[in-house]
């Protein structure tokens, strides 16, 4: 049960993490669109999470 909502808990950081990188991309490069930080943020959670669950 513990390790089940460390692993959610770190599940929620890391997407934190990813998200927060992508903002501070989008504002920092108004020439991209910001759909491509938030689509790259969440191609890379999506792999983490798969190569975890791969293992």
């Amino acid at each position: 049960m513990i390790r089940t909502a460390l692993q959610l808990l770190a599940a929620l950081v890391l997407m934190g993490i990813l998200f927060t990188t992508a903002f501070i991309l989008s504002t920092t490069t108004p020439q991209v669109h910001v759909g491509w930080f938030f689509g790259g943020a969440g191609m890379v959670y999506s792999m983490l999470v798969l190569l975890y669950l791969n293992r």
